[in-house]
């Protein structure tokens, strides 16, 4: 942005995406709330890097919703005993 100086991406660098023409929509967001305690803890690791992969799968895995119901079983599963 040549206003603020962010990194925008190929399709947003002309049209005044993020601060808009001289900057005129800067200061009419609002500031985004303070990031929670656990999110600061979890940037902060050394090793995210490496866990990063299966965060994101983990977060898109619990995103998904199931169009059909969850199965009933009627017998024990002797794997989980």
């Amino acid at each position: 942005c040549s206003y603020c100086g962010l990194l925008l991406l190929t399709g947003e660098r002309h049209g005044g995406f993020c601060c808009g023409p001289r900057g005129k929509y800067a200061h009419s967001i609002p500031p985004l709330p303070p990031m929670p305690e656990e999110f600061i803890w979890l940037a902060n690791q050394p090793n995210i890097s490496v866990l990063s992969r299966k965060l994101n799968l983990l977060f898109s895995f619990a995103a998904m919703e199931p169009t059909e119901p969850f199965p009933v079983f009627y017998a024990s599963l002797s794997c989980f005993e």
